[in-house]
């Protein structure tokens, strides 16, 4: 979706992502200066992984937004697939926005 630099900070693994085309996305209309932050880090006992996900915008939002997620450690689940999956044509890249 852009230009995404990763690095870590101590043991958080961070990653920014820029030069993003603007679109309307799932969620909502962002414009091309869409900055994002994502910061993982492992919980002591190792057993989550939680992210953190600031999102800016000044053409869209009046102030960043954040969303956080954690994963539980899971080592018998079994990830499938996506099968026959795709994207709503509005959503594709290159439609045009309003």
């Amino acid at each position: 979706m852009g230009y995404s630099v990763g690095h870590y900070e101590g043991k958080t693994l961070v990653v920014n992502t820029s030069g993003v085309t603007a679109s309307v996305t799932f969620w909502f209309t962002h414009s091309d200066q869409l900055k994002v932050v994502e910061r993982y880090t492992r919980s002591a006992d190792g057993n989550r992984l939680e992210a953190v996900v600031t999102i800016e915008d000044p053409w869209s939002l009046r102030q960043p937004v954040q969303v956080k997620k954690a994963w539980g450690w899971a080592p018998t689940e079994k990830i499938f697939p996506y099968v026959d999956c795709e994207r709503p044509s509005e959503f594709r890249r290159g439609v045009s926005q309003p």
